[in-house]
């Protein structure tokens, strides 16, 4: 889990230890059993895991495909769960050899991970997932063709490199140290426990009848190291020291996030034959699969049989 379990102004975090890992290699599909991924491969590139931070997957097994062909793709949190369930089955995580839980995944990996999974469950090719990738360079003949996708063709993380310059390899997030506001502060990326937690305290809140503070709600993923320290009492506290603040602090601290989700888009990459320039696509633009064909065969009734 990562440290600083509520912020307070000018608090000085205590660094991690630094511990040298040798990642494994990438397994292939068809092999038995759990597969190493190297955090290098997905979206965050490791870049905010503590040291010691090991995953490894599994393929889903027919109980669990059971249970994915519930999903609900026109209710969001029917999708969360679902997403959240096969991470829960299909993954398993230790932190300096220590079982660890799947809420250490931060939310940025997580469909490049249920993707892996997928592709697990599907060694040969039974679930082909196709996807349309066009390019307009040529006016007269333009390029599209649709393509199996691959966890390859998965987009990394595209950062703003303006603040790199924060990024604390000690921390695993990033610490701005500010004279001109005599302030510090930290910044995460959101694990899946965060978002869980917040998902809880919003039913609670909304359950109670009370106003949610949606500019609040935009920005506290990003002030929670430790998923497992939030709670109603915790947010609250959060809540009221931002109320506090500079208005260049929340400024930042809004820019940051906005930077993160338009960074973490779900999107496809791939190279135009034509003129060699880099596609990039939704991955739900099109029409071609949803959510639910993840895991369930979208071939016609005679390719089954």
């Amino acid at each position: 889990m990562q440290e600083i379990e509520i912020q307070s102004e000018n608090s000085v975090p205590s660094p991690k230890s630094k511990k040298t890992i040798t990642k494994p290699e990438i397994s292939t599909p068809n092999q038995l059993g759990l597969k190493n991924i190297p955090l290098s491969v997905l979206p965050s590139e490791g870049k905010y895991y503590l040291p010691g931070f090991e995953l490894s997957i599994r393929s889903a097994t027919v109980a669990e495909i059971r249970h994915w062909s519930t999903i609900d793709e026109n209710d969001l949190l029917s999708v969360d769960d679902q997403l959240n369930y096969i991470l829960e089955r299909c993954t398993t995580i230790t932190i300096d050899g220590q079982l660890a839980s799947w809420k250490e995944i931060l939310e940025i990996d997580r469909f490049y991970i249920v993707f892996r999974i997928q592709e697990l469950t599907f060694p040969n090719g039974e679930n082909y997932i196709p996807h349309k990738f066009e390019c307009a360079c040529d006016v007269e003949s333009p390029y599209s063709e649709k393509k199996p996708i691959s966890s390859s063709m998965l987009s990394s993380f595209d950062f703003p490199e303006e603040l790199a310059a924060f990024y604390s390899e000690d921390l695993r997030a990033y610490r701005v140290e500010s004279e001109k506001l005599n302030t510090n502060f930290n910044l995460f990326l959101p694990t899946l426990g965060t978002m869980q937690k917040l998902r809880e305290i919003v039913l609670d809140i909304n359950r109670a009848g009370k106003k949610i503070d949606k500019a609040f709600l935009k920005i506290v993923p990003y002030l929670v190291g430790d998923w497992d320290s939030l709670n109603s009492q915790t947010f609250s506290v959060l809540n009221e020291e931002s109320l506090t603040w500079h208005i260049n602090k929340f400024t930042f601290i809004t820019k940051f996030a906005d930077a993160i989700q338009k960074s973490k888009r779900q999107v496809l990459k791939d190279d135009c034959p034509k003129c060699g320039a880099k596609i990039d696509s939704r991955i739900f633009l099109d029409s071609s699969f949803t959510v639910k064909d993840l895991f369930l065969i979208s071939a016609g009734f005679s390719e089954l049989v």
